[in-house]
């Protein structure tokens, strides 16, 4: 009895570390397990048999998929994008809206390089009074 216990809990870990690619295609959308494990490929994503089921990583299939969203966020906050990815997985919205309201409170001054750069600035002064 012990053995079919631990039998059934090393299954049950291996299942919540890989996905079966029926699973990835349904994530996928896709209409057929041929076009999921072809994306997979076009992706990097490493496919693997246990048995005669087929399998992802589940870490490698989620970075693959957030991959685009991740490097939004390096252009959108370049300083904290980190922070800012762990808290949308965490559904941690008032650190994001945090970030937010830094992004926007942080005034940027301008500054015009060179003789021509000062003179626009002055021109631009001497309009608003």
């Amino acid at each position: 009895m012990s053995l079919n216990k631990k039998n059934h809990e090393l299954k049950n870990e291996l299942s919540a570390a890989n996905i079966n690619i029926k699973v990835v295609m349904n994530v996928l959308m896709a209409t057929d397990i041929r076009t999921a494990i072809s994306w997979c490929k076009r992706n990097g994503v490493f496919i693997f048999k246990i048995g005669k089921e087929k399998y992802v990583n589940k870490i490698e299939l989620e970075l693959c998929i957030d991959k685009p969203f991740i490097e939004s966020l390096k252009v959108k906050y370049p300083e904290n994008w980190k922070e800012v990815y762990c808290a949308l997985k965490s559904g941690d919205y008032l650190t994001i809206l945090d970030k937010d309201l830094q992004k926007v409170t942080a005034n940027k001054k301008f500054i015009a390089p060179g003789k021509s750069g000062n003179k626009f600035i002055k021109n631009i002064i001497s309009k608003k009074d």
